[in-house]
């Protein structure tokens, strides 16, 4: 039997809810740790290495995501499982081939990054360049 309206949407907003509250919990956390171990220099290499990786959150196509929820939720009203799942699938090895374009662009070019600007920005910019690879991974579970 279906569940009723109410109770699915009231388990989607606790499930968004709850994961909302522990991104900020870790944000928070993060933060703590950045203010007791970086100096204002480190701060904002820091920074400056987070917006590079914003700047090419491009790939991670951010567009897509709601065209294919839609197109998605078509094929369910015409009980298709097996074209949502094809579309599912396929949007997910999508996503999982550009951001490992993203991540090797940014991990490997680091180096050419720090030969410009002078700084030693690298370190900074090879450890941010792994949360492409996870981005996939956060659209299969949202």
């Amino acid at each position: 039997m279906a569940e009723s309206l109410q109770k699915t949407i009231g388990k989607g907003v606790l499930f968004d809810s709850t994961g909302n509250v522990f991104i900020k919990i870790v944000g928070l956390a993060v933060i703590f740790l950045i203010l007791q171990r970086f100096s204002a220099y480190e701060y904002g290499l820091l920074e400056l290495a987070l917006a590079v990786t914003a700047m090419l959150s491009i790939f991670l196509l951010p567009g897509l995501n709601d065209m294919v929820v839609a197109d998605m939720g078509i094929l369910r009203g015409k009980n298709d499982i097996a074209g949502m799942k094809h579309i599912f699938w396929n949007f997910f090895k999508l996503q999982v081939v550009c951001s490992v374009m993203a991540w090797f662009i940014v991990f490997f070019g680091a180096h050419v990054l720090s030969e410009f600007s002078g700084s030693n920005i690298v370190l900074y910019l090879r450890i941010a360049s792994f949360t492409f690879l996870l981005g996939p991974f956060r659209t299969l579970f949202t």
